[in-house]
């Protein structure tokens, strides 16, 4: 295999690449350290034209296999149904010697490009958000690359020490003393937004309303069923009717998740395919997917594994490793993270503090200026200021 171009996208088939939802940023910001390593430009999937001098067209590509019509975004095409023009079409923009950088590409796309021989590197956010920074875990169909990507692999001793630490943390937080209230011999359901990719069944996006005979099943083995809504869903009028209406489940609204997780009432967890469940696994809770764990961790080479990797990708030597043996590669790289103090980083960026912002000084101090003066943003600014300086 040789490497002659870059590209970088999202799940382009999934969703539209122009109104689509994507984290292009997270590729975006890694451009300069591999462009650094190459000597080559990486590339815009949006614009790359063919020898016919086109640009990819998403509709295009369905129409040549009969499909029209196709929704902007979380489409769930089947990939059996696609027709040879449709690859044909696909291939006129990539080849065997582009090397796509993706974030967050679906397995259905993987699989196109695997038959079609294109290699990649797809990103997606770490199932674990309890360390200094959000990282990613990496996935490719490449086994060379896959090798590389073993050497940085996050051993699982490291995920083990910062759930005890954090253990440790929270027991002298005011919210513990709210874990008293919570039965012993209790389940925890995580909920998830109520349009995510791994709880695409078929098509449906499945909810706890499709599992209501596990509820009762799971009440007979345990004290209470605790429900804890993701805190990007608005209310669900069918939802929250049939947690009000049964007597073994309770809406939780006031206990952080992760405080949740370190409570000794909570003995197991159950999710549709929540990341909580793999985060869960750490503070020593039995898990239960209620349909599938939408990735493979730390597993052995197949299509769907990933590996846990932080932060070593804003390191040029990782990409060194990556490229050398498919291309010419900068020899004068230092082994060095280019960020010269990386917590937070990513999830600045994003904005993805998500539970963390329990465990994040900085962001406490914020909440709690919001709630008693948000009214005044002159004030809010002034006394930001002070609690940098004071290095909260």
């Amino acid at each position: 295999m040789t490497i002659s171009k870059i590209i970088f996208t999202s799940d382009f088939l999934y969703h539209s690449p122009i109104d689509g939802i994507h984290h292009y940023w997270c590729i975006d910001m890694l451009t300069p350290i591999i462009e650094y390593v190459t000597n080559k430009q990486v590339v815009d999937i949006n614009n790359i034209k063919n020898k016919q001098n086109e640009f990819f067209s998403r509709e295009k590509f369905f129409a040549l296999s009969g499909i029209i019509n196709i929704p902007k975004i979380y489409y769930n095409y089947d990939v059996s149904k696609l027709k040879q023009a449709s690859f044909d079409y696909l291939q006129s923009f990539l080849d065997k010697d582009t090397l796509i950088i993706g974030v967050e590409l679906g397995k259905e796309i993987r699989d196109i490009f695997t038959k079609l021989d294109i290699p990649y590197i797809s990103f997606w956010f770490h199932s674990w958000k309890l360390f200094d920074d959000t990282f990613f875990m990496l996935n490719t169909n490449r086994q060379s690359i896959f090798d590389v990507l073993q050497k940085y692999k996050v051993p699982k001793y490291k995920f083990d020490f910062y759930a005890k630490y954090y253990t440790q943390w929270t027991k002298n937080d005011e919210v513990w003393q709210k874990l008293k209230i919570l039965k012993k011999n209790s389940v925890l359901f995580v909920g998830q937004t109520l349009q995510d990719k791994s709880t695409d069944r078929d098509g449906i996006f499945l909810n706890i309303l499709h599992f209501k005979k596990r509820m009762e099943e799971l009440s007979k083995d345990y004290s209470k069923i605790y429900y804890l809504a993701h805190p990007y869903v608005t209310q669900n009028k069918e939802i929250e009717n049939y947690i009000e209406d049964t007597l073994y489940i309770k809406k939780i609204t006031d206990i952080p998740t992760y405080h949740m997780l370190m409570s000794e009432q909570i003995r197991k967890v159950v999710s549709i395919s929540s990341s909580v469940l793999y985060e869960a696994q750490f503070f020593k809770k039995e898990v239960e997917y209620l349909y599938k764990p939408l990735h493979n961790i730390d597993g052995r080479f197949e299509d769907d594994t990933w590996i846990s990797i932080y932060q070593d990708y804003f390191n040029p030597i990782f990409w060194k490793e990556i490229f050398a043996p498919f291309m010419e590669v900068n020899e004068n790289c230092k082994d060095e993270n280019w960020f010269f103090e990386s917590k937070n980083k990513t999830r600045d960026i994003g904005n993805r503090f998500h539970g963390y912002s329990a465990f994040d000084r900085l962001s406490k101090e914020m909440q709690k200026l919001q709630k008693g003066i948000s009214d005044n943003d002159q004030t809010i600014n002034y006394l930001m200021q002070r609690i940098c300086k004071q290095g909260l």
